[in-house]
């Protein structure tokens, strides 16, 4: 999910940082 919205990235960051490095 994260990897298909960069914008997404950010936010999705801070509860899976495991998931996008």
């Amino acid at each position: 999910m994260s990897r298909a919205d960069p914008v997404i990235q950010s936010t999705n960051a801070a509860f899976t940082p495991a998931v996008d490095p």
